[in-house]
């Protein structure tokens, strides 16, 4: 960007000048609002994360997960798999509560699937988790 000030380039007019500064100010304008609109965004979807599913969804999930039906199970693993980081809570509690370590595995599995944000949280659970088995749980279901 050129530079305004008196004396730096005596071919720009007063009223050049005066335009260069303000295409600068509009152009930065334009930056700050679309950076503003991506944080609302990142936010909006963020609430969605923080909410999660709500108890009842969340039930229905779990006893199709545990299903003998493997169609049920499928469908399921499927619908969790299009939900990505809503789905993250009750991925974390089949890995960190259920006592099959197939369930185990679909839901570690899940979870790698929605990338950073699983590991993060998967690894962020493993180093704060308190009770030895929810670790042991864990670790079995990246292993």
């Amino acid at each position: 960007m050129g530079n305004c000030t008196a004396g730096s380039n005596p071919a720009l007019s007063a009223k050049d000048c005066k335009n260069h500064i303000i295409s600068t100010l509009q152009a930065g304008q334009r930056q700050r609002k679309q950076r503003e609109k991506q944080d609302q965004e990142a936010g909006s979807q963020e609430w969605v994360f923080l909410q999660g599913l709500d108890p009842k969804t969340r039930r229905l999930l779990l006893e199709d997960l545990k299903s003998q039906d493997p169609t049920r199970v499928e469908e399921t693993r499927q619908l969790l798999s299009c939900l990505g980081p809503v789905a993250l809570p009750l991925l974390m509690e089949v890995i960190k509560e259920e006592d099959n370590v197939g369930l185990r595995q679909i839901a570690s599995r899940l979870l790698g699937r929605l990338g950073q944000e699983g590991a993060t949280l998967l690894k962020r659970e493993l180093v704060l988790e308190g009770i030895a088995e929810q670790r042991v749980r864990i670790l079995e279901a990246i292993g």
